[in-house]
């Protein structure tokens, strides 16, 4: 199985490096994030008209992979995942 590699992710620049969830809706439109800077109005939205699936953890649990990602790029709240294992496993479970 191959290492995961987390890639920092800017979309746009200027993004503050900690946004939190403040609302996820996964309806007839598609899936919507919405995340804030701590208590502001929603700074960043991110909209998927068409997706596969989606994992939604809280990061509170995921301490070895939180340590792993602060460890290799600093503090930052968005990434693309080289290598994935979550996309490893959707693989697998889509073949026959």
């Amino acid at each position: 199985m191959l290492t995961p590699t987390w890639i920092k992710w800017e979309p746009i620049e200027n993004l503050p490096k900690e946004l939190y969830l403040y609302e996820l809706k996964d309806n007839a439109n598609g899936l919507t994030i919405n995340l804030i800077e701590e208590q502001n109005y929603p700074t960043l939205t991110i909209h998927f008209s068409n997706y596969y699936s989606y994992k939604n953890t809280d990061e509170g649990y995921l301490l070895m992979a939180n340590h792993q990602i602060e460890k290799g790029t600093g503090k930052w709240s968005l990434y693309t995942v080289e290598n994935s294992m979550y996309l490893q496993w959707l693989h697998r479970q889509s073949v026959e």
